[in-house]
């Protein structure tokens, strides 16, 4: 799925869910109802370089993949919850995207990943934390740059498994710069 354009749709801009796609690409999508892009339970290998804007929901929502993916160089600005929503997907790389003014979280992987990555990414302008983890299992956290947040920039709750935070940079964050707590069971 390549170089579309999907503007003020009362749903989501584009769904893909039950199926398998080698990807989404250069896609622009644009005052949208709910999300912007929605991945549910699909094998989808890349997701790369759209532009996601005026979202009421997330700008993009990945959940129960079935495959290893990559979300990279996207851009994603003004949602109504997080720019990037990941749960359940094993095997996701989250890397160099643009993501700023989301009323959630910037990025923020949700319970059921496992051996994630969040890479190089800038994100801005959020009114939760800048990027966040829960409840999840083998996360590398490296190379973001994560500024002007309403509570933490980095926030980490993770079972006792591996967990790598390193050469971020986190500035004018309301809450902690970086938070990390243990939680029971990732």
């Amino acid at each position: 799925m390549k170089n579309n354009t999907v503007s003020n749709a009362k749903e989501h801009g584009i769904i893909l869910s039950q199926s398998n796609c080698g990807g989404m690409e250069k896609n622009k999508i644009k005052a949208i109802g709910k999300n912007g892009i929605t991945v549910s339970s699909s094998g989808l290998s890349v997701l790369r370089q759209n532009t996601i804007t005026e979202t009421s929901m997330r700008g993009i929502q990945i959940s129960s993949l079935r495959t290893s993916a990559v979300v990279s160089k996207n851009v994603v600005n003004h949602s109504g919850d997080h720019g990037i929503h990941i749960s359940g997907s094993v095997k996701t790389e989250v890397s160099s995207n643009k993501v700023s003014d989301v009323k959630g979280r910037g990025i923020n992987l949700g319970e059921g990943c496992k051996k994630s990555e969040i890479i190089e990414n800038r994100v801005s302008d959020t009114r939760q934390q800048g990027i966040s983890s829960f409840k999840v299992a083998y996360v590398v956290i490296k190379g973001n740059t994560v500024s002007k947040t309403r509570k933490e920039g980095i926030s980490a709750g993770c079972a006792k498994k591996y967990l790598k935070i390193s050469k971020n940079r986190v500035a004018e964050a309301k809450g902690s710069g970086i938070n990390v707590w243990t939680v029971k069971k990732a």
